[in-house]
């Protein structure tokens, strides 16, 4: 007889449900939450920094760069700056952005045996393009994280802008500050 019972209990025989209620939802309080996207961290677009890059004026020294509309980053901007005396500045700028013209990531690779000047540049650039934050976030973890001995990489955030800071790959001539958003 207990196996009869929990047989037909186990086939739903005696399953027990009580009616449904009735519904006090009046269809008013719905809100619906539609996701927006992040908005860009840049402060401006890969047209805006562009323009910066190529019409920011030092005295003494000349701008070349080109562009590229394809490939992994539908937008990829090389610069360099040079003396007068055909030497490089000791600055090099690249900017990656998508097809909607928002920044990816800015790179600048810094040569150590022209570090003054290309600092100078890199000062000026960051000013002018609204990167103050991050590159004083930049400048503390050169001093603090590349400081120490052995360390070759360092990151950290300001104003929702990523900040790595790197020794060159090959030889540690080369200093690289990369934002990315």
């Amino acid at each position: 007889m207990i196996g009869l019972f929990a047989g037909l209990e186990a086939l739903g025989a005696f399953e027990y449900s009580s009616p449904p209620e009735p519904s006090t939802w009046d269809g008013a309080s719905v809100a619906l939450s539609v996701p927006t996207p992040e908005p860009n961290p840049f402060p401006l677009s890969t047209d805006d920094f562009v323009t910066i890059f190529r019409e920011i004026y030092w005295e003494g020294y000349r701008f070349g760069g080109d562009c590229s509309y394809e490939g992994e980053h539908p937008i990829s901007c090389e610069f360099r700056w040079w003396s007068l005396d055909g030497q490089q500045a000791g600055l090099t700028g690249n900017i990656y952005g998508n097809a909607n013209g928002d920044i990816e990531s800015i790179k600048f690779t810094f040569d150590r045996y022209r570090m003054a000047e290309a600092t100078e540049l890199f000062n000026r650039l960051v000013w002018n393009t609204g990167l103050e934050k991050p590159a004083e976030t930049a400048r503390e973890l050169v001093d603090k994280e590349l400081g120490r001995i052995g360390l070759r990489y360092a990151t950290a955030s300001a104003d929702r802008i990523q900040v790595q800071v790197f020794l060159g790959y090959y030889i540690d001539d080369y200093l690289v500050i990369e934002f990315s958003g």
